[in-house]
């Protein structure tokens, strides 16, 4: 018996249901994180199957061309023109299994951002999605305190890595404030409440410094953007304030940076090795970019950039490899070119455009939680998770500029 229209549509809400608790995943030993990215390619091809089904029984639920898929099209179309003409190209279709992010990927998450932006048109269903979210955070938070009380060096709960539950906890703390703020119903409140609170402890205890920063630029961010909405005038007063605070900022890290490097390398603080780290990979991202400007040496390709530019600066500390570029926009620059980085910044651009036609608490915190996605990954790197609630919280941007969700 043929599925109706009405058990295709349930069948897809349950699959991005499924595919949205996937940070729920423990630790898989030898396969983490191999076995998250598995689920969620699998996932999604059981929602691409459901899709096809639906869109042959109601053309209406075919993609809708805007500026943000055209962009996210653009994105999927150059990093496979970047494949193509890699300097590996098996290699940059599939990517590193460990990784998660060639080509092969991306496909999925280009597929999983159609069908969810396609196919979910109603308040109500984006509105339970949004309370997901936040009931799936508490069992991790509940996981990392358990770590926290054991005492161990770095939370990590069920992401397996600290910096990748410092940037899951970025991309839904402003979600479960803004549900705190909406909602009416005080046990839901002390909910919200205890998770908030589990959710800065356990990002303080993630010891991602690239994290704290970015959780105090969203939180800023949010402040203004609230304070632009109720008082046009104290907006601008506070803007003048904080821009001064981070001219003062910047000018303390670059007498701090040149004091320090001139220490020996033994008496030097490990941050600072840290920063070396990180700027040496910067360098060689850069001199990559600029080899190979129009689409990059492809997909997951990075390291052959680092090893031919790495001038040997790092053989002092006990880091002297990267495959990561840890910052977004000169990773995306090495592997897909000038040409990848316009169309992400172009994601990026219309996806804030599409929060700022209708601005209300819920747009609000959503610039929020992409801005302070966006500063955190100027120091490490993505992963299954965090790319997927990034191209949900995207898909929820295309809805909500003409919607009022909660």
């Amino acid at each position: 018996m043929p599925l109706e229209k009405k058990h295709l549509l349930f069948s897809i809400f349950i699959i991005i249901s499924a595919i949205l608790s996937l940070p729920l995943l423990g630790d898989y030993g030898f396969l983490f994180p191999l076995g998250r990215d598995l689920i969620f390619k699998l996932l999604t091809e059981i929602l691409l199957i459901f899709y096809l089904l639906l869109i042959s029984k109601d053309k209406t639920y075919f993609p809708k061309i805007n500026a943000l898929s055209l962009s996210v099209f653009s994105f999927w179309l150059i990093n496979g023109l970047a494949t193509i003409f890699s300097r590996q190209p098996e290699f940059s279709f599939w990517g590193n299994p460990f990784r998660g992010q060639g080509f092969f990927s991306l496909t999925h998450y280009f597929i999983f951002f159609l069908i969810l932006t396609s196919v979910i048109k109603i308040r109500l269903t984006w509105k339970k999605f949004l309370y997901l979210i936040t009931l799936i955070s508490f069992p991790i938070m509940l996981v990392a305190q358990s770590e926290i009380i054991s005492l161990v060096p770095r939370a990590q709960s069920t992401l397996n890595n600290p910096n990748f539950l410092a940037a899951y906890i970025l991309l839904v703390f402003f979600i479960n404030l803004i549900l705190l703020f909406k909602e009416k119903n005080s046990k839901l409140k002390i909910f919200f409440i205890v998770n908030l609170t589990w959710q800065i402890i356990a990002l303080y205890f993630t010891r991602c410094r690239g994290a704290y920063i970015a959780l105090v630029a969203g939180i800023l961010l949010f402040c203004l953007l609230y304070i632009f909405l109720k008082n046009r005038r104290w907006f601008f007063i506070s803007l003048g304030i904080l821009m001064f605070l981070a001219v003062a900022a910047l000018i303390f890290f670059v007498l701090w940076y040149a004091k320090i490097q001139r220490l020996p390398v033994a008496e030097m603080p490990e941050r600072f090795l840290s920063i070396n780290q990180r700027l040496e990979s910067y360098k060689t991202a850069l001199s990559g970019t600029r080899s190979r400007p129009l689409l990059g040496y492809g997909p997951e390709n990075f390291v052959i950039a680092f090893d031919k530019y790495y001038s040997g600066s790092l053989e002092a500390t006990n880091y002297r490899w990267f495959d990561k570029v840890h910052n977004i926009f000169l990773e995306t620059s090495v592997t897909s070119g000038i040409l990848g980085l316009l169309a992400y910044l172009a994601i990026l651009f219309f996806a804030f455009q599409n929060l700022a036609k209708k601005l209300n608490l819920l747009s609000l915190a959503l610039a929020a939680t992409l801005f302070a996605y966006i500063i955190q990954n100027q120091f490490n790197i993505d992963s299954v998770s965090s790319l997927i609630y990034f191209y949900f919280l995207i898909g929820l941007s295309d809805f909500s500029k003409n919607h009022e969700i909660i």
